[in-house]
């Protein structure tokens, strides 16, 4: 299993938000995403995928669902992970 944890650069990785990511490079080959948003989350957000649809995964889960980043030309809105 490999792992990588991703976070904001003002984040404290002690309390969250942080986005995990873990793959099965020996058995199913597949990506599991897990984002806590805090230490005490009950129930994270978790997300498998195939490693051909990875990147894809992890985009649309900066993009719309953490908001930690944007497209090019989209309008700015404030990140809920930022407050």
């Amino acid at each position: 299993m490999i792992s990588l944890a991703i976070a904001q650069s003002d984040a404290n990785f002690l309390k969250g938000p942080e986005l995990r990511i873990e793959f099965d490079h020996l058995e199913s080959k597949q990506f599991t995403f897990t984002y806590v948003d805090r230490a005490d989350a009950k129930n994270p957000w978790t997300r498998k995928a195939e490693a051909d649809e990875g990147f894809e995964v992890l985009e649309r889960f900066l993009v719309k669902r953490a908001r930690w980043f944007r497209k090019p030309g989209e309008p700015e809105s404030s990140s809920p992970s930022s407050a």
